[in-house]
């Protein structure tokens, strides 16, 4: 009985550290110090796409989701954000100033890409936002939209 309740202890053990080992491994390289970074956030709804905010302005934020909690704390935009940091796939957008998705089902939504972050252009998508490092003179682009087109 406690042989196999050591072997189980054993594996257990061992799995934690794989999971840490391989999540450490596979977290992408982070950029510290100063970087200048700009944001676009636009509306694309029944076709339509209007600006609502750009700014470039200089960062020490290593992670997206870092770089926009200082968007707000520098009053540029609000946001709400649902979820946790420590999530599995992190925090993601609910609503960026008066633009709010009130129905995650049917939209619209706010997604981002960018054509300038080698995370984003290696993996072909960017991942959440706490999971998206920042480089200097990256472009991230915010959409408000109610299609994927």
């Amino acid at each position: 009985m406690k042989k196999n309740l050591s072997r189980i202890i054993v594996a257990v053990v061992a799995a934690a550290l794989l999971y840490v080992g391989v999540s450490y491994l596979t977290k992408p390289p982070v950029e510290q110090g100063s970087k200048e970074v700009t944001l676009i956030m636009s509306t694309k709804l029944e076709g339509e796409v209007k600006e609502v905010f750009k700014k470039t302005f200089k960062t020490d934020a290593e992670m997206l989701g870092d770089l926009l909690e200082e968007g707000v704390v520098r009053a540029y935009f609000t946001i709400e954000l649902s979820g946790s940091k420590t999530d599995a796939y992190g925090r993601f957008i609910v609503a960026i100033n008066e633009f709010k998705t009130e129905d995650s089902n049917k939209g619209p939504w706010w997604i981002y890409d960018s054509k300038t972050n080698e995370t984003c252009v290696t993996a072909g998508y960017c991942s959440g936002i706490d999971a998206t490092p920042v480089y200097d003179q990256d472009v991230f682009e915010f959409t408000f939209t109610d299609s994927f087109e």
